[in-house]
């Protein structure tokens, strides 16, 4: 369906003006890692930092140059998000987009492209000047055929869930279809994914869906 795409990189734009925030980010995650990977002392002025920065840190995302990470044929941005997925199609038996002939329905879509504001032009300072569209990516949508759901959005988060154009954009999300009455789950950590399951599977079960649960 048109409103769903592949998924695509982040804008220059977006980039170049968060870049200088982004560095510092990485900078506080890279000491995150090394105190939860190798015990090393925190500065005492660091410490409610670090520590808020453990809680939200996922060390399974991957990395630049770090190996693949795929389950069926299909790349995933971390392992949390390949497990989702994993339980998804052998725990709750929903096929996944592009694994069964493309004239089979999935059940679920995977890294999907959903625009949230369309591309226009304006007149600024005399001269006309486009301004690109903005599209946020969830990492699933679910709605079993034969299923009596709206749908389900759901978005793995490690520390991104604590930056503010992500929060904008879930809002922005919920708003273009406040009439479909859609769930969404943004969990961050294992506890909150594991709580994101339990939702998922009473959504389902109360839709109808057969599966054994």
């Amino acid at each position: 369906m048109a409103l769903f795409g592949n998924k695509r990189a982040k804008s220059g734009i977006f980039s170049a003006t968060t870049a200088a925030s982004q560095e510092l980010l990485d900078k506080k995650l890279a000491l995150a890692k090394k105190i939860v990977d190798g015990g090393m002392d925190v500065p005492e002025s660091l410490a409610a930092e670090i520590s808020d920065l453990k809680g939200k840190l996922q060390p399974n995302m991957k990395q630049k140059g770090a190996q693949k990470i795929i389950y069926k044929d299909r790349e995933f941005d971390s392992r949390s998000e390949m497990n989702f997925a994993k339980w998804l199609v052998e725990e709750m038996h929903l096929k996944m987009d592009g694994l069964h002939g493309s004239d089979d329905d999935p059940d679920f879509m995977t890294q999907i492209n959903v625009e949230l504001q369309p591309a226009f032009e304006i007149i600024e300072g005399g001269r006309m000047k486009r301004h690109q569209a903005i599209n946020i990516y969830p990492d699933f949508f679910i709605c079993p055929i034969g299923c009596n759901i709206n749908g389900i959005f759901v978005d793995i988060k490690g520390y991104m869930d604590t930056m503010q154009h992500f929060k904008d954009k879930w809002k922005m999300l919920k708003f273009k279809f406040r009439e479909k009455d859609y769930d969404y789950f943004a969990p961050s950590s294992q506890e909150d994914i594991e709580l994101c399951k339990q939702d998922i599977k009473r959504i389902l079960k109360e839709g109808g869906w057969q599966a054994d649960m």
